[in-house]
């Protein structure tokens, strides 16, 4: 099986997310992998943003892990 990963930035004051990024150019060949590089790529992710606007708008990351049919 393989795995790639879908992160979502949601704004808990707004009750908002923005459009899920399908992250498909890396697959994973586990779902621990997977989980592993959901939990880091969310962190990164959240860092770019200025911590005003994450502050504010109290942001958060979330994410899962999509199994895909190996070819």
């Amino acid at each position: 099986m393989k795995w790639i990963l879908i992160i979502t930035v949601c704004s808990s004051i707004d009750l908002q997310c923005l459009q899920p990024i399908q992250l498909s150019d890396t697959t994973y060949s586990s779902w621990r992998s997977c989980a592993l590089a959901g939990y880091q790529t969310t962190h990164n992710l959240i860092s770019q943003f200025p911590a005003g606007v994450v502050n504010n708008k109290k942001l958060l990351g979330k994410f899962s892990c999509a199994e895909i049919n190996e070819l």
